[in-house]
């Protein structure tokens, strides 16, 4: 038993090694098999995802309204004041995200006289004949484009002809983007990810999509296209009282890129799991040829080997798309020319040396241990 114990003290590092080169194969033939597995039933499976996502995009946005609704009762739940610092006060409390919620209060002649967060002013609308529409639903939500953002509007009655709005912005749309001005909108990114939303204005005619979501009962699905297999989803956001304020076009990846990216995060697997399973090898080897009494060149070579080995794994890893798209993997941000493209990026310039480094550290505490070994035979 102790020599058991004894052995995988010395060689625990090589069974670590044989474990994960195992593993690594294991998602290397994974990464063969994985494009029959996925093109079988893919519609089925591309459709059941869509429904999901549509169940997960309708959730968020229903709380999104709940969260303004429950604003909307902390408001009526007391008598409103009338002072205008105890209303700005009462404003305060809601505890507002100032970037993306706002609340505003209006006179009775519309004019905004008190604000607080992201708002725009709809005096405009309420003197118009639009404020007419307006007011043949006082107490329901809806949605308002103002320039770049979509904001969703909920009022309610205050004092009287007063009226507190509560604003959520929803989408802010710029022409042109920049690294301090970009699109916006409230979808998780995760669920923003093939999903195409129209914002519709309370001014804007929706009847015709209230006759197709009739026929198809809120969820009308694309024919796919025999191509590339991409199933198409379209369904509509509504309000409280059942109004659509956004349509939405989800689409799944096309069987092609389905295939890539799974192939892609498998082969990354295995490459991450074949460079721990080096590691583990050259601690083994640096037991041997660095750390033990007798010196044995064969294990020093091998050493040297695996680094390199480690060294040479990051080629393959640095040509794969999630990689390649990080900043320290451009050759834009810094790099020389080398032998084989060595030094071709920020990373690649930081592992080589590294490698250099640990080549040239065995060298040296081999030799040095060797040459110590030699002195003290002599004596």
């Amino acid at each position: 038993m102790s020599s058991l114990k004894q052995s995988f003290r010395k060689k625990g590092f090589f069974y670590c090694f044989l474990l994960g080169t195992l593993l690594s194969f294991l998602f290397l033939i994974s990464y063969f098999l994985i494009p029959p597995l996925i093109s079988s039933n893919y519609y089925q499976k591309s459709l059941s995802l869509l429904r999901k996502k549509s169940l997960a995009i309708q959730k968020e946005f229903s709380a999104l309204m709940a969260d303004l609704q429950e604003k909307q009762k902390a408001i009526s739940s007391s008598p409103f004041p009338r002072k205008r610092e105890e209303i700005f006060a009462l404003f305060k409390n809601l505890s507002l995200v100032k970037e993306r919620e706002g609340i505003g209060y209006y006179d009775s002649s519309g004019s905004l006289t008190l604000w607080l967060g992201n708002v725009t002013d709809l005096e405009p609308l309420f003197s118009s004949t639009e404020g007419e529409v307006l007011n043949e639903q006082p107490e329901s939500s809806f949605l308002v484009r103002y320039k770049a953002s979509v904001y969703l509007v909920l009022r309610q009655k205050v004092n009287g002809e007063d009226h507190v709005v509560f604003y959520r912005l929803l989408a802010f749309l710029p022409q042109f983007q920049t690294p301090y001005l970009q699109e916006y909108h409230f979808l998780k990114p995760g669920l923003q990810r093939n999903c195409d939303i129209n914002y519709w204005d309370f001014r804007e005619d929706v009847s015709g999509f209230e006759k197709i979501f009739s026929r198809y009962k809120d969820e009308y699905i694309g024919q796919p296209r025999l191509q590339n297999e991409i199933q198409t989803m379209f369904f509509p956001l509504r309000n409280e009282k059942k109004i659509i304020i956004a349509t939405v076009t989800l689409s799944s990846p096309s069987l092609s890129s389905s295939i890539s990216t799974k192939k892609e995060n498998l082969i990354l697997i295995f490459y991450f799991l074949i460079g721990i399973s080096i590691i583990f090898l050259i601690f083994h080897f640096a037991q041997t040829a660095l750390f033990s009494k007798e010196k044995n060149p064969l294990s020093l070579f091998l050493l040297v080997a695996a680094l390199i080995c480690l060294r040479l794994i990051f080629f393959p890893i640095s040509n794969l798309e999630k990689i390649r798209s990080v900043p320290v993997f451009s050759p834009s941000q810094a790099s020389f020319f080398s032998f084989w493209n060595l030094t071709k990026s920020p990373a690649d310039i930081f592992l080589t040396s590294l490698c250099l480094f640990f080549v040239i550290s065995c060298l040296a505490i081999y030799f040095k241990n060797l040459f110590e070994i030699k002195k003290a035979r002599r004596k």
